[in-house]
């Protein structure tokens, strides 16, 4: 792996970590609004991060860039709502 796949998996796996869905999954099992690092480490613990590093593997470079690029978009989107 590249520097930069190794970047754009680290974008898309890091969003998926603390994406809502993650979010709610975590706080339902802690019972509270968890912090990132709750969210990362539940993501790890439940097998998040396996099926994500088989699911990037599985991947051409044309669809993790595609990838990529949806989630900066979907970033870009979120960020612009929250201010």
């Amino acid at each position: 792996m590249n520097q930069r796949d190794l970047e754009m998996k680290n974008t898309v796996q890091s969003a998926l970590m603390l994406g809502s869905d993650n979010l709610w999954f975590t706080g339902e099992r802690v019972g509270h609004s968890p912090n990132r690092q709750e969210a990362c480490l539940h993501f790890v613990i439940t097998g998040g991060a396996k099926d994500f590093h088989e699911w990037w593997m599985s991947l051409d470079l044309e669809d993790k860039i595609a990838a990529y690029h949806r989630t900066v978009e979907k970033l870009k989107e979120e960020t612009l709502v929250a201010v």
